[in-house]
């Protein structure tokens, strides 16, 4: 029997790629939209804030993985910002617990996704036993993980997933990271020893399928298994496209200016422990960051 899994934030990076993979492992995949209308193609548009949904979907869900969410690295984090942020994650997984509540549907699985901010900034090993960073990122993710567990009252299990900077040459940060690189301006940000937490965007897709199949409950990190500091990792990128390192960081100082609140995205990082999901049995295929890049890159 195909299952019928239920997608918000379908048509973004990782969206886009999760689609292709469940439909390509046998899913019946359903996509939520804010901005598209296509129910031949099973794209459903909804809006939480003006009570649209496509109701008649919810019998033929089994799960749904909670994607949803505005983008952290997207203009100033502006008070308005930040409550975009914030609700356009929790206001969503609300909206989805109450449309699911009142249909008395049950799920067999609700997976959302999270990040590494949780942690703040911290070079010690992270693992999914810390409790949430005090601040804005931290809080977000604790709120936003929280209204994903209150599906354990529909659902069999309940999943998140604190996921690192996705790698890929379709979107995200790695092409914004990529850029100054590329016009021969790498150099480490900040003091360019803060740890980057990523993960290829093949290893994400394929963790949220891990769940799927092995129904995991918790909460799980999602970064390669590999200690990558910023200054590291602008060096490699420099050696991927063959353009020159300059061992001269940017100014915190001045990332601070520049960025606001926000520059705690690129002068924080965290040494995520992947062991919880290595041990559930999901194996890596990218855990060395050049081979990662010539996935993203030349494989894309």
């Amino acid at each position: 029997m195909n299952r019928g899994v239920l997608i918000t934030g379908a048509s973004g990076l990782v969206g886009t790629a999760l689609v292709a993979l469940l439909h390509q492992r046998g899913y019946h995949v359903f996509q939520l939209s804010s901005t598209v209308h296509h129910p031949e193609k099973k794209i459903f548009k909804w809006d939480y804030q003006n009570n649209i949904f496509p109701d008649h979907i919810i019998p033929h869900i089994d799960y749904i993985i909670h994607l949803a969410g505005a983008s952290v690295a997207d203009g100033r984090w502006t008070a308005n910002r930040k409550k975009e942020i914030y609700n356009s994650r929790i206001g969503t997984a609300n909206f989805l617990f109450e449309k699911f509540c009142s249909n008395r549907k049950k799920l067999i699985g609700f997976i959302t996704s999270s990040a590494t901010g949780w942690y703040g900034n911290k070079s010690t090993p992270c693992n999914e036993t810390l409790p949430a960073a005090n601040d804005f990122l931290g809080a977000t993710c604790l709120a936003w993980e929280e209204a994903g567990l209150q599906f354990h009252k529909i659902s069999q299990f309940t999943c998140c997933i604190r996921t690192g900077v996705v790698l890929s040459s379709k979107g995200g940060a790695l092409p914004v990271m990529a850029a100054p690189v590329k016009f021969f301006l790498g150099a480490p940000l900040g003091s360019g020893h803060q740890i980057i937490p990523w993960i290829d965007l093949d290893d994400l897709c394929n963790i949220y399928l891990h769940v799927i199949e092995h129904q995991l409950s918790g909460s799980y990190n999602a970064a390669a298994p590999s200690i990558t500091s910023n200054a590291l990792f602008i060096k490699t990128l420099s050696q991927f496209f063959k353009r020159p390192f300059w061992n001269f960081p940017v100014p915190a100082f001045f990332l601070r200016a520049l960025l606001g609140e926000k520059s705690a995205i690129v002068l924080h990082g965290q040494n995520i422990d992947s062991s919880k999901i290595i041990n559930t049995g999901y194996n890596f295929k990218f855990i060395k960051l050049f081979e990662a890049l010539q996935n993203s890159y030349d494989g894309s």
